[in-house]
C-alpha cells in the first residue's frame, strides 16, 4: 500500500520497481489531495496496479482508504519517495510470514551532495539504538493480519510509523537485513532540521494522545549508548547535537504558530 501527496516524480519508478509483483501481490496506490499527475503517472507506470485517487490531502485518511481497499496479508506500508526492489519486498513478507509480527525495512541513505553537517548527523543519528532497532522511520513496514488487528482506523497525526512501531514488543519485529530500502535524504541544514522537526512533532502528538501502547527496550540508551559502543563517534556528536535542539526549537515555533500538523515538504530531498 503506497500513500503519496504530489509524487509524480517518483511513484513511477517505484511501481516499475514493484512490476516483478503484478499478478501475485495487490498493490494499492493512494493519491490523497495531489496537485500533479500522481495518480495519472501511476496507472501509466503499473496498470496492473489498484490506483485511489482521494480529493482531500492527509495520510491517515489515504492509509484507511488503502486497508478498506486491501483484502490481503501480510500488508505493506510504502513510503512513496524510497526506492525498494521487489526481492526486498518479498523478503519483508517472509519475514512476517515466518513469524514476526512487524518488520521493517534496512535503510540505506545516500549521503553524496548532503552537507557537511547534515552528513556529520547522519553518520551519529543512524548508530542511535531507536534508530537501529525500531520499524519506524524505514519507509517500509509490514504486519501479519494478526498485527493489523491491534488498531482500528489509523490515528489523525503526523507520526503513523511511531505509532505502528510502540504496537509491537522487540521480540515481535526486527528490521529485516535482506530487504534495503533507500530513503530520500535531505541534502542542506534547513530542509534536515525542517523534517526532523515534524518528525519530533508526530512522535510527541503520539505520546500525548496515549498511543505509543509500548515503549521498547532496544531504543533506548541514547547518545550515551551510541558512545559506549562505538566512541569514534564522538567527532560527529556537535552536528547531531546542533540539529536535534535546532528542530525542537522549530517544533516548538510550529506550535506556538498553530502548523504543527502541516506536511512541510523537502524540497532538497536526494
Amino acid at each position: 500500500m503506497i500513500p503519496a501527496h504530489d509524487e509524480e516524480r517518483s511513484i513511477g519508478t517505484l511501481l516499475r520497481a514493484l512490476e516483478p509483483l503484478a499478478g501475485t501481490t495487490e498493490v494499492i496506490v493512494v493519491a490523497n489531495g495531489c496537485h500533479d499527475r500522481t495518480a495519472v503517472a501511476a496507472k501509466e507506470a503499473a496498470p496492473w496496479a489498484t490506483v485511489l485517487d482521494l480529493p482531500a490531502p492527509g495520510k491517515p485518511a489515504a492509509l484507511d482508504a488503502g486497508d478498506a481497499a486491501a483484502t490481503t496479508f501480510p500488508r505493506l506500508y510504502l513510503d512513496a519517495d524510497v526506492t525498494i526492489s521487489a526481492e526486498a519486498v518479498t523478503a519483508l513478507f517472509e519475514a512476517v510470514e515466518g513469524g514476526l509480527a512487524a518488520a521493517g525495512a534496512t535503510p540505506e541513505y545516500d549521503l553524496r551532495g548532503v552537507s557537511p553537517v547534515v552528513r556529520s548527523h547522519h553518520r551519529f543519528w543512524e548508530a542511535l539504538p531507536a534508530v537501529r532497532h525500531g520499524i519506524n522511520g524505514t519507509g517500509a513496514m509490514v504486519v501479519s493480519a494478526a498485527g493489523r488487528a491491534r488498531f482500528g482506523t489509523w490515528p489523525p497525526l503526523i507520526g503513523d510509523d511511531y505509532f505502528l512501531d510502540g504496537l509491537f514488543a522487540d521480540d515481535e519485529k526486527a528490521r529485516v537485513p535482506g530487504a534495503r530500502v533507500m530513503p530520500p535524504t535531505s541534502r542542506g541544514f534547513y530542509d534536515c532540521v525542517s523534517r526532523k522537526a515534524r518528525v519530533h512533532q508526530g512522535n510527541v502528538d503520539i505520546r500525548a494522545a496515549g498511543l505509543r501502547a509500548r515503549h521498547t527496550g532496544g531504543g533506548g540508551g541514547g547518545v550515551k549508548a551510541v558512545l559506549r559502543e562505538r566512541p569514534g563517534l564522538v567527532v560527529h556528536l556537535p552536528a547531531h547535537l546542533v540539529i536535534t535542539v535546532a528542530s525542537r526549537l522549530l517544533a516548538a515555533r510550529r506550535r506556538r504558530g498553530g502548523t504543527s500538523q502541516v506536511w512541510f515538504r523537502d524540497s532538497s530531498r536526494a
